[in-house]
């Protein structure tokens, strides 16, 4: 049998939780089936390119100076000016600013 790739397990993981089996219970039919795999991650590797949040100190203080200047500013035009996406500011002004 090949090599199980990273998806593969993703896939069992789903089915199993599909089963009604909690975490724990996913991992542990898993091993059992596997064996306890020095390499047994299923975490992507780190990988070149963009960035993986906006949520910078930066953006952060430009959120808050834009909702400072203007209380009814729309997400749309909050994404325009910084060039964010909208689940980056939904996350700066609920779990960075307290909105």
């Amino acid at each position: 049998m090949s090599e199980f790739t990273r998806r593969d397990f993703r896939a069992a993981m789903c089915y199993n939780f599909k089963r009604g089996l909690c975490a724990k219970e996913c991992f542990a039919e898993m091993k059992d089936v596997f064996g306890n795999r020095g390499d047994f991650d299923l975490n992507d590797d780190s990988r070149s390119g963009r960035a993986a949040t906006a949520v910078t100190e930066d953006n952060i203080r430009g959120v808050k100076e834009l909702v400072t200047d203007n209380s009814h500013i729309t997400y749309v035009k909050i994404e325009e000016t910084l060039g964010i996406h909208a689940a980056s500011i939904h996350s700066i002004l609920h779990e960075h600013l307290g909105y």
